[in-house]
């Protein structure tokens, strides 16, 4: 759930006073700061004709935000990620947003010769562990566990949108899910009149679209 540090005020009267009331109807920049999305602070900026299209635009920025992780969270035991990882050798039905990220995956898994993988989350969780106990891994539990992460762990079909997880290694899709997600909650809000142009930084991941 996000909360706010700074509301959505015009860029002119956040310079002045970054209390001030906006004005009824100006257009211009308008920016906002929030934390806790994403797991991290966000920042808003918006090239919009009023106050009321900038708002509209933030409110369906963060509901954007909200629906994506509800598919995507590696953290929420309801997302359909999290439901479809518990499953083993089925060829299941996925939305089209976890779909493209585990195409991403596939594609610069290859392209990085492996180095990106998302099974990498096996490798964190068993140095966590070990630290709790104040302990090293042993050389046994990681030799094992990285010959678990080399394998592969899903499987897309080629003629329709199903995934199989082959495997039962503990997934992350941390690496694009963050900017996949600021990205498509950049471009729906783009697509509402009056936003000419926005940019949303999410911890350090930043999204420019529009004409600036």
């Amino acid at each position: 759930m996000a909360s706010y540090s700074a509301g959505l005020v015009p860029f002119s009267l956040l310079m002045a006073n970054p209390f001030a009331a906006p004005a009824v109807n100006p257009g211009g920049v308008f920016i906002t700061h929030l934390e806790n999305v994403l797991g991290t602070s966000l920042t808003l900026k918006l090239v919009a004709s009023s106050y009321a299209d900038a708002r509209r635009a933030e409110a369906v920025v963060l509901a954007e935000i909200d629906r994506l992780t509800q598919v995507l969270s590696g953290y929420l035991p309801e997302s359909e990620f999290s439901q479809w990882q518990m499953s083993k050798g089925q060829p299941l039905p996925v939305s089209t947003d976890l779909w493209k990220v585990l195409s991403l995956f596939d594609t610069w898994h290859a392209r990085t010769d492996g180095v990106l993988n998302a099974a990498a989350e096996g490798l964190s969780q068993l140095w966590q562990q070990a630290s709790q106990m104040q302990i090293l891994p042993s050389e046994a539990a990681l030799s094992q566990m990285v010959a678990q992460v080399q394998q592969p762990h899903w499987r897309l079909g080629t003629d329709e949108q199903r995934a199989t997880r082959l495997g039962d290694t503990p997934l992350r899709l941390h690496t694009f899910t963050k900017s996949h997600v600021l990205e498509q909650a950049a471009e729906a809000a783009l697509a509402l009149p009056g936003v000419q142009a926005l940019v949303l930084n999410g911890g350090g991941d930043v999204v420019v679209r529009g004409n600036w």
